[in-house]
């Protein structure tokens, strides 16, 4: 089983398209979407639709994000497709020891809640969630820069993306960055592929 995922496009939607179309060229059997589907600065109708009908063709799995919370609550969105997609995204997804969600592994976001919590972003923080919350692997957007963190006992170690094995032994939080607004050293937009059998995990950029 290969996931592939895509998180916070933020209305960007030629850019989620190159992104699906070079998962779709590798090759996956799902594809999820981790959040922050709208375009909020300022609110664009026409983007936001053109990325919903990608992921729906892609036959994405989608999670809530906190910006397309807080749309909803501001009714920047007051439209029957943007209601019809909050009424399907979900808050998160528990399958098989993996954790699809948003923010953090414990942090369900709801259309009605946006959980108040930090971003993931240092080996301090993520030891906190693997002590917290019960999962093998847990994939992640919101951060806006790929990270890959992993405990072994006790140790937590902040690994550098790419592509490279998740071995068995050790739990996973991996943040598959963004496809819009990248916060890290690049620019590039950031997606991943994950191979359940052979835990290959691959970080693309651009």
């Amino acid at each position: 089983m290969r996931d592939g995922f895509v998180s916070d496009v933020h209305g960007a939607s030629e850019s989620l398209e190159r992104a699906i179309y070079v998962l779709q060229k590798a090759g996956y059997d799902r594809l999820w979407f981790l959040g922050d589907l709208v375009a909020d600065y300022p609110p664009d109708p026409a983007e936001t639709w053109k990325c919903i009908k990608i992921l729906k063709d892609a036959s994405a799995t989608c999670i809530l994000g906190n910006h397309d919370v807080v749309s909803y609550l501001m009714k920047d969105y007051p439209l029957k497709w943007f209601e019809e997609y909050m009424e399907r995204a979900k808050p998160l997804v528990r399958e098989n020891g993996s954790v699809y969600a948003h923010m953090g592994p414990g942090w369900p976001i709801t259309k009605d809640n946006i959980p108040s919590a930090k971003y993931i972003s240092t080996k301090e923080i993520a030891a906190k969630e693997f002590l917290k919350s019960e999962f093998d692997i847990a994939f992640l957007g919101h951060n806006h820069e790929p990270r890959i963190f992993g405990m072994d006992g006790t140790d937590v170690r902040f690994l550098e993306t790419g592509e490279m094995k998740l071995d068995r032994k050790t739990r996973w939080i991996v943040n598959v960055g963004a496809i819009a607004y990248s916060r890290d050293s690049t620019p590039e937009i950031s997606y991943a592929l994950f191979d359940h059998i052979t835990r290959k995990l691959t970080v693309f950029r651009g």
